[in-house]
């Protein structure tokens, strides 16, 4: 071999550390802190006396939280619109309820049952979008002061009139239902309801509607064929 060739390996080694050192490639951002860089982190935590926690960037951190407050705006406007939509899908007041809106107003009435007489009042009103007429009457019975509340309705589902009637001498309400007969002018309704011993009882009521101003009510209660008790209403002028 010539010298020239044997200089060149021997100083072969020396042209290679020569050379200028290879930069490092940026690695890609895979959200996980480098252990180089969380020494330096911790050095300079230790240097300064603060407590800093290492950087760690949140992998799509921006877009979600975009999400979150699109999500959170939908639910708001979804809430607001949701209860305006129930109401307006809601029941209208049919021609049925046009019987129970004639009863509006007040009344005077009396009460006659096992011989006695009893006078009293009542005031009806149409209520809950016009869809109930609620009444509270108010009496003397047996020499104690007796009040009474009602709701009447038309259940467009069961095509029948509904009747609740509950009162200061009872815990349970009584139920009715029943149908409007137009050429007799007559609303009857039967279903159930306390009796005097607390146990359930069968009840029919009939109200007559000759005018517009006049209401004839009657009660059976049981198999009875003759009311248990009837109550004249004229309403007040």
């Amino acid at each position: 071999m010539t010298r020239p060739a044997r200089e060149l390996r021997r100083n072969r080694p020396a042209l290679f550390l020569s050379r200028a050192p290879r930069t490092a490639r940026p690695t890609a951002n895979r959200g996980v802190t480098s252990a180089s860089f969380l020494r330096r982190n911790r050095a300079t935590n230790r240097s300064s006396g603060k407590l800093q926690a290492p950087l760690r960037p949140i992998p799509g951190g921006v877009s979600q939280m975009k999400t979150v407050r699109r999500f959170c705006a939908v639910a708001a406007v979804v809430a607001l619109v949701a209860p305006v939509a129930r109401a307006q899908d809601g029941p209208k007041p049919g021609p049925e309820h046009e019987l129970l809106k004639k009863m509006e107003g007040n009344w005077d009435l009396v009460m006659k049952f096992g011989g006695m007489e009893t006078k009293g009042t009542v005031v009806y009103k149409m209520e809950l979008g016009g869809l109930w007429l609620t009444g509270t009457l108010e009496s003397e019975l047996f020499g104690s002061k007796f009040t009474g509340k009602s709701l009447d309705t038309y259940d467009a589902t069961k095509k029948k009139y509904i009747g609740v009637w509950v009162d200061s001498m009872v815990t349970q309400p009584m139920l009715l239902e029943g149908d409007y007969d137009k050429d007799k002018k007559t609303l009857t309704l039967s279903g159930d309801g306390p009796g005097m011993d607390g146990k359930p009882t069968k009840y029919k009521s009939v109200s007559a509607y000759p005018d517009d101003n006049t209401i004839d009510f009657s009660m059976y209660i049981g198999d009875g064929k003759e009311p248990a008790f009837t109550i004249v209403y004229k309403r007040k002028k």
